[in-house]
């Protein structure tokens, strides 16, 4: 066991005691497809996420998960800065209701991880559920990419881009006018409105790129 899963290891054994965290730990890792031997920055949220998955399942007090969680998100990125392998952003290949998951789960994470309140928390996995959602239903595949925001402003940024057809009637769909059956106008709207800055780029050569950015207040 390397010197930083054992330090994660002894996080979570405050709260599931020490065979249930090693089980989780392996567990986590097999699900992401990393070694904590050979961890590099870009693994960190994914691994998190899958850590947050296993604890659910044996660990039901949200905040006492939440808590112990963010402690691992901690370690594992100090641990990462300090060889240099820390990672700003990301990505989640969207095909199936599987990925919103993942991608619903990795922001989470990397909210929690700069210091996002709860309900803004909440927000982001939102609009990060909404923009997947709407790949899988209209475009059948595309990304999610999560980046954190480290300049002026501190933040998360979502980059959501599919290869669909595009979209022909933004207009009316940001405006509220547009009611689809499947929701396509409530995602965009509602993402919009959750954000602080949404910008949206679409055509039907290149598909729909969406980029929403949520700032630490």
């Amino acid at each position: 066991m390397s010197q930083v899963e054992a330090l994660a290891a002894a996080i979570l054994e405050d709260h599931v005691g020490g065979p249930a965290a090693r089980c989780v730990l392996a567990l986590s890792a097999a699900r992401a497809r990393v070694s904590f031997d050979a961890l590099q920055g870009a693994d960190i949220a994914r691994l998190t996420a899958e850590i947050d998955r296993a604890l659910e399942v044996i660990l039901h007090d949200r905040e006492m998960r939440v808590s112990c969680v963010q402690k691992v998100f901690g370690l594992l990125r100090s641990s990462a800065r300090e060889e240099g392998l820390d990672a700003k952003s990301e990505t989640v290949a969207i095909r199936t209701e599987a990925d919103v998951l993942s991608a619903r789960s990795m922001g989470r994470q990397i909210a929690q991880g700069i210091g996002f309140s709860a309900s803004a928390e909440v927000q982001v996995v939102t609009a990060i559920s909404e923009l997947a959602r709407n790949i899988v239903v209209y475009a059948g595949q595309g990304e999610i990419r999560i980046a954190v925001l480290d300049g002026s402003r501190r933040g998360i940024e979502i980059v959501a881009q599919d290869r669909g057809p595009g979209i022909s009637n933004v207009d009316e769909i940001l405006s509220g006018k547009y009611r689809s059956k499947t929701g396509l106008g409530m995602g965009l709207r509602g993402t919009r409105s959750l954000m602080d800055e949404f910008e949206l780029a679409t055509s039907e050569r290149t598909g729909t790129r969406i980029t929403a950015r949520k700032f630490l207040r």
